[in-house]
Formats: structure tokens, C-alpha cells, sequence
């Protein structure tokens, strides 16, 4: 018998789709382990995001595994665990990496790259950072 958690709403499966177009139209997609950030941290990585043209999202883990296989991007599942965050890129791929990269040397954050999702490809973390 299925609990009644266990049963999609129509809001779980909107957010997959959502997230499935993101995943499919983004160029890149990085991955990062955002716990230990303060909510100024947070705030102030969102405005930096922003003003680099990458969208930054933190996500559930069960949602984002099911919109990678809904978007045929199997490498994603690798690079989701824990406290996750993605940054979107949409056009040149150095440019969340550079932008991630850029946050945490000038606020000595906590946030740490896990990954990305690069042409089908997964990358690492050293790889990410040198993208940057």
C-alpha cells in the first residue's frame, strides 16, 4: 500500500518538468554542497549568480534525480547528494564555474564544487575549477 507521501502532487511533478527544461536547455550544470552557508552567504551568492547570467537554484535531491532521467542526463545523478545546489549555465561554460570559483575565494565561503554535467560528460571538481 502506497502512503499518501509517497504519491506525486501535482506541484512535485511541476517541479520536475521545470527543473527537466533546465537541465535540458543549460549548457552546463554545476553541482555544489551549500551547508555551512548563512543565509547572507546565500543571498549574496544568488546576486552574484545573477549578475554572471548563471541561475542558481537549490534543490531537492529526490526531485533532481528524477528530472535527470527525465531529461537524459544520467552524469547528474553521480553529483547529487546531500544539501544540493545547482548552477545553471546557459551559454559560455566557464562562466558559472569562473562565478562559483570567484564566490568562494573572495568570501572564504563554505560552499564546495561536488560536480558537473558538461556535454554528457561528468566532471569533477578539479575540472570544474579549471573551466575557470
Amino acid at each position: 500500500m502506497l502512503r499518501e507521501s509517497n504519491v506525486p502532487t501535482k506541484e512535485k511533478e511541476q517541479a520536475v518538468e521545470d527543473l527537466a527544461k533546465r537541465f535540458s536547455e543549460s549548457t552546463i550544470m554545476i553541482t555544489t554542497d551549500y551547508s555551512g552557508l548563512r543565509v547572507a552567504q546565500m543571498t549574496e551568492l544568488r546576486r552574484a549568480m545573477r549578475e554572471s547570467g548563471v541561475e542558481f537554484r537549490v534543490i531537492k535531491n529526490s526531485l533532481a534525480l528524477m528530472a535527470a532521467d527525465s531529461a537524459g542526463k544520467p552524469a547528474m545523478k553521480d553529483v547529487i547528494d546531500g544539501p544540493t545546489g545547482i548552477a545553471f549555465g546557459f551559454g559560455d561554460a566557464s562562466e558559472p564555474a569562473k562565478a562559483l570559483s570567484d564566490f568562494i575565494r573572495a568570501n572564504r565561503s563554505a560552499l564546495k564544487i561536488r560536480g558537473a554535467e558538461l556535454d554528457g560528460r561528468a566532471l569533477t571538481p578539479t575540472e570544474v575549477q579549471q573551466l575557470a
